[in-house]
């Protein structure tokens, strides 16, 4: 089996890729968090500020995937959304592959435009606030969705990863569900991943497909606050970032997404988390209604994400060193997760 090598890469590194690869000079890379990947924020003299991204040696496998991604991206900012903007580097290309210190496989290094901002995990708002940025995130994601469906978009997402809706079957997740040592939750995973392998897996077809994020979560919408009132701060919606996991999909897998998420950041706040899914297709459906099928398939579909993402998160701890941030990150919407998803399957079973 292919090991992953995440990229040998630090922040003078990042400084003389930046200045050979791209033309600046004298920048300061200060290193970002990142999982599989190399994150460096780099500033330049006149005050512009970049994303330098070192991709791993196995995702770099794929190079045509991120030429796509980064042909999208453009076409998104130019069209007005507020999404990072690709860099194209020396030769005229969004992206480049090189060996890092001693490794046999290239990385793939591309660059983004910094968007500004807070990330919405890492605010404090009302609730009022929440569902209102909640329902206008989602009317964001289905704009986006309209204008991807003009792009003859390849998708080179050839991942079998359990973060691809489609890869969520009883085969992919037994393994993994016994590093679950909660056996009643263990137990109502596996019944999720049954029913929806029986139940929406089989109407892929009758699913719409378009570009979708892929990885909808607070971690990746940005907001910036507009006001004070009271001792009370209010935010606005300010950005869309980490288009990584970009792929061709379902639509309502992205909606699906978007709901298991945000109800996962309304459990953490005490918010009132049923709100949500009529928040998010509020937003959504300013621009896309979903289809019958869509609805029916929804509901499991969310309990499905959050199965995924308890999968990923036992499956990325039990495959690799880490220290107390990776952990963190992994585990940060474990526990609202799972009282979520109990909940769901409550109410369903």
């Amino acid at each position: 089996m292919y090991q992953m090598q995440l990229p040998v890469c630090e922040e003078e590194d990042a400084i003389k890729l930046t200045e050979a690869l791209y033309g600046f000079a004298d920048v300061k890379a200060t290193k970002l968090y990142g999982w599989d990947d190399k994150n460096f924020l780099i500033r330049t003299p006149d005050h512009h500020k970049y994303v330098l991204k070192v991709v791993n040696t196995f995702e770099a496998k794929i190079p045509e995937r991120y030429t796509e991604m980064c042909d999208m991206l453009q076409a998104l900012y130019q069209r007005g959304f507020t999404v990072p903007c690709p860099i194209k580097n020396r030769w005229n290309s969004w992206i480049l592959l090189k060996c890092m210190g001693n490794t046999v496989d290239p990385n793939l290094i591309f660059m983004l435009s910094f968007l500004p901002g807070k990330t919405m995990d890492a605010v404090h708002f009302s609730e009022k606030n929440f569902h209102e940025l909640t329902t206008d995130l989602a009317e964001f994601v289905a704009k986006i969705h309209i204008e991807s469906m003009a792009h003859n978009y390849k998708g080179w997402d050839v991942s079998k990863n359990l973060w691809r809706m489609e890869s969520i079957t009883t085969r992919n997740t037994a393994p993994i569900l016994c590093l679950v040592k909660d056996l009643n939750l263990r137990r109502i995973c596996s019944r999720v991943v049954e029913k929806f392998e029986s139940t929406v897996l089989t109407k892929l077809e009758q699913l719409r497909s378009g570009v979708i994020h892929g990885d909808l979560n607070p971690a990746n919408a940005l907001v910036e606050k507009v006001e004070t009132i009271n001792g009370a701060d209010f935010y606005k919606l300010s950005g869309l970032i980490d288009f990584i996991e970009m792929k061709q999909s379902k639509l309502v897998f992205e909606v699906a997404t978007l709901i298991a998420f945000w109800m996962g950041l309304a459990q953490k706040r005490k918010f009132d988390k049923k709100l949500v899914i009529k928040q998010v297709l509020e937003g959504y459906e300013r621009h896309l209604c979903l289809s019958d099928t869509e609805k029916q398939c929804l509901n499991l579909t969310v309990m499905a994400r959050l199965v995924s993402y308890i999968c990923s998160a036992m499956s990325n701890l039990n495959d690799r060193d880490y220290d107390t941030q990776d952990s963190n990150y992994v585990l940060r919407m474990f526990d609202s997760t799972c009282c979520i998803l109990r909940s769901l399957w409550a109410d369903e079973d």
